[in-house]
């Protein structure tokens, strides 16, 4: 017959093994009331580092990590909350030995409501060959909404909530001095991965407010309420801090991974703007009212590159041997009913929506249209358009613009190429064959702000082109730093073996002009020569200077 006591024991056998057949990993460990351990199995010499005899009746604070106490503590008190806890990261210290990074899940069984089950695992495949992440540093909304797509995609995140928490370093301010401040945020990190899905779906955002994804078991009012209760416990002395929060349910069965990503920054964008105000109560919600928002900007767009409202100015680019107009570049202008605007934030939105190759055709009709009646230029002028990394990148557009230049193909050897770097192009060797294609039907083709972001030396090794056009920036250094003469003649040389010409930049003065000559730069452009407008059909270069002492370079 069995003994009560023999029933007993069986029932904490079968509780271990549900605890760990749940866990799935390489060492059981059960804690008491008290948080001390009463039982240890697995592979616990190579997980832990000391053999499970010697961890019975060790407190289980003295394997964690020092800066991990608060993560494990929070931990504790969600699982107490849930029942369960599913592989989070952290860091233990043996008896013996270094510290180590595990995964750590954990349950607690309705039977025995005293005992605690963790189950603990080495970092396995892309977890342990990746650095360890540290949450307290900042990261872009895009990269943070990548990351928690991931999650939610791969079913980490089910019947969970996104909370942002406005934490910006003015907010904290009013309660902490700068470097305890940014003491404490790293305990609040600590406390929030702990009730993060996976342990760090929590993020510290560039514009300083947080984000955690989250069960239900959380809520915005409930992690206010704790952070100033740690506030208090670091600083007694300090402010209560006034935190807005605001909670969106992720529901995000319905939207695709890219849709979701693009869900998950409007809505954290949304929040840096409107803090606590913000009314999104679900991620649909914040696709929905996002595209919205995007198609009435596509219509503003559309409308400001459409018809009379697009206009082009014209800045000449000289050559400086023989001292003429070489060809004029055309630049994009909003005309707003009273002046006319360089679309800076415009071609910034287009590129970002992919609308720039609607921008870029637009200037490409209003060109030809210029080019043949010579409106605002002189019969024969030469004109340089630009047209973006994106663009370029395109089939459609490539195509859509051949079937154009051949429609004009007598106004092609007036027509010039500026491929811009804005948007870097990813496949050069198809770049190259639309160049070349360029060129064969007589058309030349330049590499615009050389130097600047994407444009560098692989565009040189890859394009075919005729003109490389220095960043203004490196024209202004040659006055300002030591090295910026030597780079300049660097580039003239490397252009000129390569059987390309330069044009510098950003020519203010006659001194510029001549550091140009000087440096072997055959071609310049600026206000030294001419500011951009819309009619240069009566243009004339103002006389040749004399050359006069240069401006002494000094050390940067």
């Amino acid at each position: 017959m069995t003994t009560n006591e023999e029933i007993e024991r069986l029932k904490a056998q079968r509780s271990r093994f549900i605890a760990f057949a749940f866990a799935g990993n390489d060492v059981l460990v059960e804690l008491d009331a008290d948080g001390v351990i009463c039982y240890c199995a697995g592979t616990v010499d190579s997980v832990i580092g000391c053999d499970a005899k010697t961890l019975r009746r060790t407190p289980i604070h003295d394997l964690i990590g020092d800066r991990d106490i608060l993560t494990f503590d929070e931990m504790m008190v969600r699982l107490r909350r849930t029942g369960r806890l599913d592989r989070i990261p952290l860091r233990f210290k043996p008896p013996e030995g270094e510290e180590r990074r595990l995964t750590v899940s954990a349950i607690i069984l309705p039977e025995t409501p005293n005992a605690t089950y963790l189950a603990l695992s080495p970092l396995r495949g892309r977890d342990a060959l990746e650095p360890e992440e540290d949450v307290s540093a900042a990261v872009s909304v895009e990269d943070f909404a990548n990351r928690l797509s991931e999650k939610i995609r791969g079913g980490s995140a089910d019947d969970s909530q996104l909370t942002l928490l406005d934490l910006t370093p003015d907010k904290l301010a009013d309660s902490l001095p700068a470097e305890r401040a940014e003491q404490f945020m790293g305990s609040v990190m600590d406390y929030l991965r702990a009730w993060s899905v996976d342990g760090d779906g929590v993020g510290r955002l560039e514009d300083g407010s947080v984000g955690v994804l989250h069960d239900g078991a959380l809520n915005g009012d409930e992690i206010s309420q704790k952070l100033n209760d740690m506030l208090s416990v670091f600083d007694p002395a300090a402010k209560p801090l006034e935190i807005n929060a605001a909670t969106v349910a992720i529901d995000a069965d319905e939207l695709s991974e890219d849709d979701l990503s693009k869900a998950l920054v409007y809505t954290m964008n949304s929040f840096a703007k409107q803090g606590a105000d913000l009314e999104l109560d679900s991620l649909s919600a914040g696709y929905k009212q996002a595209m919205e928002e995007t198609l009435g900007k596509v219509a503003t767009f559309r409308r400001a590159v459409g018809g009379e409202n697009l206009a082009l100015v014209f800045q000449p680019i000289v050559d400086i041997a023989s001292w003429q107009v070489h060809h004029y570049e055309a630049l994009a202008r909003i005309n707003n009913g009273e002046k006319l605007i360089p679309p800076a934030r415009l071609i910034g939105f287009a590129e970002e929506f992919g609308v720039v190759e609607e921008m870029d055709m637009a200037v490409m009709k209003k060109a030809f249209s210029i080019l043949t009646t010579n409106r605002g230029i002189r019969s024969g002028a030469r004109l340089a358009v630009n047209l973006s990394g994106r663009s370029m990148q395109s089939n459609a557009f490539v195509s859509d613009l051949f079937k154009m230049m051949k429609q004009h193909e007598h106004l092609l050897p007036r027509l010039l190429f500026e491929v811009t770097e804005s948007h870097e192009m990813t496949d050069l060797p198809r770049a190259n064959q639309v160049i070349r294609k360029f060129r064969s039907m007589g058309c030349g083709v330049c590499i615009d702000d050389f130097g600047a972001g994407a444009a560098a030396f692989p565009y040189l090794k890859a394009l075919e082109v005729d003109y490389v056009k220095i960043d203004g920036s490196y024209i202004r250094d040659a006055f300002h730093t030591r090295h910026g003469r030597p780079f300049l003649r660097a580039i003239s040389g490397l252009c000129r073996d390569l059987g390309m010409q330069c044009i510098g930049e950003m020519v203010e003065d006659a001194d510029t002009m001549w550091l140009l000559r000087e440096l072997g730069i055959g071609y310049g452009q600026g206000w030294f020569f001419g500011k951009p407008a819309q009619d240069v059909s009566k243009f004339s270069l103002s006389g040749q200077p004399g050359r006069s002492s240069q401006r002494v370079v000094t050390a940067g």
